[in-house]
């Protein structure tokens, strides 16, 4: 998959596009409670380690819509080789996503700060 990289002299923002699934804090919760960790590890209730802690153990990126209370889990673009089709990507986050959920990854998410 071809991802532009250059610099756009037009544009005063950073963003960010992902492929992914939505879950809400009920589900982030269940998700931060099956990730593998060592014994002594303390579970936490800070959102953001929980965060850290599902998109490090699966290999995925997240962000956090604070309005809706949705934490969204998935791959960016830029993270496919160029010689990856669309589909192949999708299969792969499907993959990788479907380790800490049954909630199908339909959405594409785009952030611009």
């Amino acid at each position: 998959m071809k991802i532009r990289n250059g610099f756009v002299s037009n544009s005063s923002s950073s963003s960010f596009c992902l492929y992914g699934v939505c879950i809400d804090h009920g589900e982030l919760v269940t998700a931060y409670d099956d990730v593998p960790r060592d014994e002594e590890e303390k579970p936490t209730d800070c959102t953001y380690e929980m965060c850290e802690s599902i998109a490090s153990a699966y290999g995925l990126t997240y962000t956090h819509d604070g309005e809706s209370q949705c934490y969204y889990f998935g791959k960016g673009y830029s993270s496919a080789p160029d010689d990856m089709t669309f589909g192949e990507f999708r299969k792969l986050t499907k993959e990788a996503v479907s380790k800490f959920t049954s909630i199908d990854c339909r959405h594409i998410i785009e952030e611009t700060y």
